[in-house]
């Protein structure tokens, strides 16, 4: 897997484990104390593995160590657990806020991290499948995104473009 991938799956895995928190923080009326708790329980389960594995992004190979990265995904990891601890079982609290927060702050400091790709074309395995390549790379982008395509019909934008971040627009 290259560095793009890896980055790719990372952001996907972070989305993974704060999903269910969100949802349940968007209406926690829809579910029982019991579904709540078992939430939190696997989100605690799954937190150390998923931290584990964006610090060992900050260490791409030898003699490369990305410490300040580094040191900024231990404290929002930390802050993120104990957000969760504190304000998770309290109804009507402010947790779904900080949720996204911890969420918009952690891959901005994994996007920081400077990844090299270079330019490919893309075997065809299936449409599905060159679907999800691109669309990984898309949401990976952070300065400059350049699509030459001439097949690329407008109505499938919103599909590839959604999860860009902003900064990577440009406006005419």
């Amino acid at each position: 897997m290259n560095r793009k991938e890896e980055q790719s799956n990372l952001i996907f895995k972070l989305g993974l484990v704060l999903g269910p928190l969100v949802k349940i923080a968007e209406s926690p009326e829809k579910f029982d104390s019991e579904t709540i708790k078992k939430t939190a329980a696997l989100f605690f389960s799954e937190v150390g593995k998923i931290e584990s594995e964006f610090r060992n992004f900050t260490r791409p190979e030898e003699n490369h160590f990305y410490s300040i990265e580094n040191d900024k995904l231990h404290t929002l990891f930390h802050g993120l657990k104990s957000a969760v601890k504190d304000h998770f079982y309290t109804p009507g609290s402010i947790i779904k806020g900080m949720l996204e927060g911890y969420k918009k702050n952690i891959l901005d400091v994994l996007l920081s991290i400077p990844v090299m790709v270079n330019s490919e074309i893309l075997t065809a395995y299936t449409p599905f499948s060159t679907y999800c390549i691109i669309k990984d790379l898309c949401q990976t982008v952070k300065k400059k995104l350049i699509w030459i395509d001439r097949y690329f019909d407008d109505s499938l934008y919103y599909r590839y473009l959604r999860n860009v971040v902003h900064q990577v627009f440009e406006y005419f």
